[in-house]
């Protein structure tokens, strides 16, 4: 039982068969065991979260998310936020989405991922002026990496025209 070793072992079933849901059943066993291992550590829980997110339980990755930042948002990884986004629009939980994403956001508002995130969120609860808007702060920003601002703006396109078309 010791933590390395049921990490290592997660990982490589729930990389190795993302197709497969036997392999993400495998890979949840052992982040559970990860987590029984060291309660507080908030990697097992993220990997749990995405584990569950690959087998369709949303409402169980979303509580498991949830957990991970409350305990230290910091740690949300720049792939873990959209993964997180889209178990809320899987489960159409679109206002709990967009209160955690705004969270995400007052805690790192360059947080361009979640920003990205937050529009596609704001656009599925029909806000999209809103949603425009957000896409328009990381097209705006300086810092911003080109393929998220290649991304933004093609997004951005979509949700202008999709408005229009309405």
């Amino acid at each position: 039982a010791n933590l390395p070793y049921a990490l290592f072992a997660g990982r490589l079933y729930s990389q190795v068969g993302d197709a497969g849901l036997e392999s993400q059943i495998y890979a949840e066993e052992f982040f559970r065991k990860a987590l029984e291992i060291s309660p507080d550590n908030n990697e097992s829980l993220l990997m749990l979260g995405e584990c569950l997110f690959k087998q369709e339980r949303y409402s169980e990755a979303i509580r498991i998310f949830e957990k991970a930042m409350g305990r230290n948002p910091s740690e949300l990884s720049e792939s873990a936020v959209p993964l997180i986004a889209a178990a809320y629009i899987y489960d159409e939980q679109f206002e709990h989405g967009e209160r955690f994403l705004r969270s995400a956001l007052s805690a790192d508002p360059d947080a361009d991922y979640a920003r990205i995130s937050l529009a596609l969120v704001l656009n599925m609860q029909k806000k999209t002026s809103e949603a425009a808007n957000e896409l328009k702060k990381v097209i705006g920003r300086p810092a911003v990496r080109p393929e998220l601002k290649l991304y933004a703006s093609n997004l951005l396109r979509n949700i202008e025209k999709w408005w229009t078309e309405e």
